[in-house]
């Protein structure tokens, strides 16, 4: 980051006493982009990095993001390019929606769990040696097979964040004009500020 600020230097963004504004810039400059866009496909963004990508992919990526106008920034994704896209897709599906899955799963889990016992449902049963006599009993799988759907469900559901606005430097910095680059390099102190969870 630091290289790139002394290549690309200060583009003319203004500046307060409190720092960078983000209300000074552009309009299309102060920009953010949805959550569901950044998980989307796998997290298909976070896997590609900028610099295998040509300039129209990155353009296209710049137009994903909308105006900030009055809303604030949910997230702040901070982030190193070389590492895997796939831990990091990872990483944000146990961050902010790990405990929901959890307790999905619990919940999964009990409810088949008193199914099984009512119902009675259809059971392996194990026979186990133990010595010259051996255990027989039934294992029942249901409670955790309901649990596993419990939690994949629940890390795979986003609809409650889906519409947040995020901050993810390749989507949100033009990648392809040199003077806007610069110009959201240096405001990344005000999205900052705008910003309510860094990640």
């Amino acid at each position: 980051m630091a290289c790139a600020l002394h290549d690309l230097g200060s583009a003319g963004v203004t500046k307060t006493k409190s720092g960078l504004s983000i209300g000074r810039l552009p309009k299309e400059l102060a920009v953010g982009i949805e959550f569901r866009q950044v998980l989307a496909w796998s997290g298909r963004l976070l896997r590609r990095k900028p610099h295998s990508m040509c300039p129209d992919e990155l353009d296209a990526v710049f137009a994903m993001a909308v105006p900030l106008d009055s809303r604030p920034l949910r997230f702040f994704l901070s982030h190193a390019w070389n590492h895997p896209g796939w831990k990091k897709y990872l990483a944000l599906r146990l961050h902010f929606f790990g405990a929901r899955a959890f307790r999905w799963s619990m919940v999964a889990a009990c409810i088949t769990l008193i199914a099984s016992i009512y119902f009675e449902l259809p059971a392996p049963r194990v026979e186990l040696p133990i010595g010259p006599a051996s255990v027989v009993f039934d294992v029942n799988w249901w409670p955790f097979i309901a649990g596993t759907a419990g939690i994949i469900l629940g890390l795979l559901v986003d609809s409650r964040l889906g519409s947040e606005l995020a901050f993810l430097d390749m989507a949100c910095i033009c990648q392809t004009d040199a003077q806007k680059k610069a110009e959201g390099i240096n405001s990344i102190p005000a999205f900052l500020r705008r910003t309510n969870e860094l990640v």
